[in-house]
């Protein structure tokens, strides 16, 4: 068998026996500055709030071990498992 004919995401979502998980709830809030566009022209009108906050992606990577009821997992946001694939893909060079 070919390493070109593995499916990869099935290849990476199986290795060390840890199924890898994305959930797009795993995000923090972030406190950003507002444009005096959007502070003068936003509704209802508050020009005296110089920032918002915003949800980004948590860097977080929570790793669960296997239990009676789960199995060995790895949880983060799709965003950080993309990176973490494709470091995984760097390594084994799919």
């Amino acid at each position: 068998m070919n390493l070109s004919d593995i499916n990869t995401n099935s290849f990476i979502s199986l290795i060390s026996g840890y199924q890898m998980i994305e959930s797009i709830y795993l995000t923090k809030s972030k406190e950003i500055e507002r444009l005096w566009k959007e502070r003068i022209f936003s509704w209802p009108w508050k020009p005296w709030r110089s920032t918002k906050i915003i949800q980004v992606p948590s860097e977080k990577i929570l790793i669960m071990e296997k239990t009676e009821f789960s199995p060995r997992c790895i949880v983060a946001h799709p965003v950080i498992m993309g990176q973490v694939k494709e470091a995984i893909k760097l390594q084994f060079k799919f």
